[in-house]
């Protein structure tokens, strides 16, 4: 009994440090994300001012690109899930309402079955669950 408190009090001391350590890593992480987010809807903007109703943004150019023929509307359906994921319910909504009005899928174009099976029926998939 005689060492107990110079037994306890270390540990004390430990647990301490790690909670502090503990509580710094989350303000961190949530400073990390909050920079991330706003990157997003920086680059989110950009797309909608350069290359809206196009596959691609080309930043350095301030241009679009589409991946075939006709574009098929890449970037906002597979930038739906991360709108929602962030938080970003305006942004999000403005794609499904961009998708539901504007979007015409009645195209005879040859694809990358893999590319547009998880960027676009992977991100309407996600549409749906959200909505």
């Amino acid at each position: 009994m005689k060492y107990y408190h110079q037994l306890v009090l270390p540990v004390l001391l430990m647990l301490a440090a790690c909670q502090s350590t503990e509580q710094k890593e989350k303000v961190e992480d949530k400073l990390k994300a909050e920079k991330i987010k706003t990157e997003f809807v920086r680059s989110w903007n950009a797309y909608k001012t350069y290359a809206w109703g196009h596959d691609v943004l080309l930043p350095v150019s301030k241009s679009y690109m589409d991946w075939y023929e006709q574009s098929l509307q890449i970037s906002p359906i597979d930038a739906y899930s991360t709108m929602k994921v962030m938080g970003l319910d305006r942004e999000a909504e403005e794609v499904q309402h961009y998708v539901v009005d504007s979007i015409d899928f009645e195209k005879d174009l040859f694809v990358k079955t893999f590319e547009v099976n998880i960027r676009i029926l992977g991100g309407l998939l996600a549409m749906y669950e959200f909505t």
